[in-house]
């Protein structure tokens, strides 16, 4: 059995969510996780987590809501908590900065807003870092000891930004990415960090596994994922996917058996 903790089922690009689901499920991917990046896309999560198997997060994406003032954007949040909300993010930097983009005080603003809230709320954080490892790792540390927990979604860095981000006691999630050409700055880390806190996701729609990159990514993918991640790890698929499976229920605690 394996979970996908990080992929966005209200995309446009899916016609219906619930044949992904469906599908999601024939690959043995039986729980999944749909992220919240906006406001607007609350009624959207609250609708399609009441699908068995079905949870999600809340959160502000750096560069979305602008129209929104931090004070608002924290009670709209949590006021919409409920039993299948199991996390709050994404949420965190996105570098390089885009026209009408926040800046990245702003971002910083919005990002301590949803680390507080997840404190508050004793729900797992989801940390979007794009090109932003040395405000991240700035930001999550000043709350080093007030009971954060959370994961790092789509890890890209390097070891030496991983061992940092583990010592917070954090997880790091892989996606199709460690599929590429390009994902073997990956393999150090997938070799060395401890087993126990990997988790998998896809990003669905986005990041499909190599030679599926034309097409949307699924949940569906999920096992080949696991598959060259095993084998990068040099160890069997069904011991790395029990153990990723466990991690996934250890953070996101409030999922069901």
């Amino acid at each position: 059995m394996f979970i996908d903790t990080h992929l966005h089922l209200n995309s446009e690009k899916y016609g219906n969510y619930k044949e992904v689901i469906q599908r999601a499920k024939l690959f043995g991917v039986n729980k999944l996780i749909t992220i919240g990046t906006s406001v607007k896309e609350i009624p959207e999560i609250k609708k399609i987590i009441l699908e068995d198997g079905v949870y999600g997060t809340l959160g502000v994406y750096p560069t979305l809501d602008e129209k929104y003032t931090t004070e608002d954007l924290k009670k709209i949040l949590s006021e919409n908590i409920d039993k299948k909300i199991v996390g709050i993010g994404e949420c965190g930097f996105n570098q390089p900065l885009q026209e009408n983009d926040r800046d990245l005080k702003s971002q910083e603003e919005v990002f301590r807003m949803q680390i507080e809230l997840a404190i508050e709320k004793n729900l797992p954080l989801v940390v979007h870092n794009r090109n932003s490892d040395r405000e991240t790792l700035e930001v999550l540390n000043s709350y080093r000891n007030k009971n954060l927990r959370g994961e790092i979604h789509c890890f890209v860095s390097n070891y030496e930004f991983a061992k940092k981000i583990l010592d917070l006691g954090f997880y790091l999630s892989f996606n199709g990415i460690v599929t590429y050409k390009s994902g073997i700055i990956l393999h150090e880390t997938i070799q060395k960090m401890p087993l126990d806190r990997m988790l998998f996701e896809t990003d669905a729609p986005h990041l499909s596994p190599e030679g599926m990159r034309k097409e949307n990514n699924e949940p569906r993918n999920i096992p080949f994922i696991a598959e060259s991640i095993a084998k990068i790890r040099g160890i069997e698929l069904e011991e790395l996917s029990k153990k990723v499976y466990s991690n996934s229920l250890a953070l996101f605690d409030k999922i069901s058996v």
